[in-house]
């Protein structure tokens, strides 16, 4: 599961980066439904931020939401020092103090 989940919730972002999820579950584009306001108000850029800070705020939410995802997914992923000569040593002397 650790090894899915990064590519597919990056993919998951970047799609609703680059194409609306929001029109798969029959809901009017955010953009379209801005589009549709300012042909009306003609009050273009502050519709647009809007906008902007509404994709803005959906995809941290998904990033962060990923980020702790991949945290739970990943505490069994221990690391573990790599044997030196230095560590091989300390073992090795431990165990004749323990004998």
């Amino acid at each position: 599961m650790r090894f899915v989940l990064p590519p597919t919730g990056n993919e998951a972002i970047n799609l609703l980066k680059m194409t609306s999820l929001v029109t798969f579950i029959a809901v009017d584009d955010l953009f379209y439904t801005a589009q549709s306001i300012y042909a009306r108000t003609f009050e273009t850029i502050p519709l647009l931020i809007v906008v902007a800070f509404w994709y803005l705020a959906v995809v941290s939410i998904m990033s962060v939401g990923q980020h702790f995802l991949e945290r739970h997914f990943g505490r069994s992923d221990v690391r573990r020092e790599p044997l030196t000569l230095r560590a091989l040593r300390n073992a090795i002397s431990l165990r004749g103090v323990a004998r």
